[in-house]
């Protein structure tokens, strides 16, 4: 494969990543995020057998 044809397709892997990296408003996720969860979680005794989704609300657009 040229390295030209490389190029678009590693380009194109970036985009689809940004785009699967960005929640519903268009920020794009971070640690923080996840560990904010996390500590809710781990903090709450009343949060027993919860799933707790950190991705944008994604799942319920």
């Amino acid at each position: 494969m040229s390295e030209a044809a490389l190029t678009v397709l590693a380009d194109a892997f970036e985009a689809t990543l940004r785009e699967t990296a960005c929640d519903i408003v268009g920020r794009v996720r971070e640690a923080a995020d996840v560990a904010k969860a996390v500590l809710f979680v781990t903090g709450n005794a009343h949060a027993t057998g919860t799933t707790v989704y950190v991705d944008g609300g994604g799942t319920i657009a």
